[in-house]
């Protein structure tokens, strides 16, 4: 499966996504913005949120970020610092990147297995959609 695949299925059948699959990536209204998302836009479907598997955590962190907003865009990036600030928070909008389209996103970046944990996150979000609507 391609993220191609991915992001169609995710944009297509949004509504109907459970919201505990859905996080808001604007730490706060207060925030700036990510001049490339309308306001709707900073809530994504995070398919991979996890600490690099190449860093070893310990009291630092080292994280990186793919979601899918229901647009179709697609918002990724990468944050890193020790455990004084908080990830996604104190490096915001900074930290961040949109891709419009699957052919502008750019997979450098990702820790190896990146792909395999988006789809194992994908297949789990669909199988229980399609659960529901049953």
């Amino acid at each position: 499966m391609e993220i191609k695949q991915m992001l169609d299925w995710i944009k297509q059948n949004w509504d109907n996504i459970d919201d505990k699959f859905k996080s808001d990536i604007k730490p706060d209204k207060y925030s700036g913005k990510i001049k490339e998302l309308k306001l709707e836009g900073y809530i994504v479907v995070l398919l991979v949120d996890r600490q690099k598997p190449s860093v070893e955590a310990d009291y630092s962190f080292d994280e990186e970020r793919m979601g899918i907003n229901k647009f179709g865009e697609i918002i990724w990036g990468f944050d890193s610092g020790c455990s004084c600030p908080s990830p996604w928070f104190d490096s915001y909008p900074d930290c961040y990147n949109v891709s419009k389209t699957w052919k502008e996103f750019k997979v450098d970046g990702f820790d190896k297995g990146f792909m395999e944990d988006a789809i194992t996150k994908f297949t789990e979000i669909k199988t229980e959609t399609e659960n529901a609507k049953k």
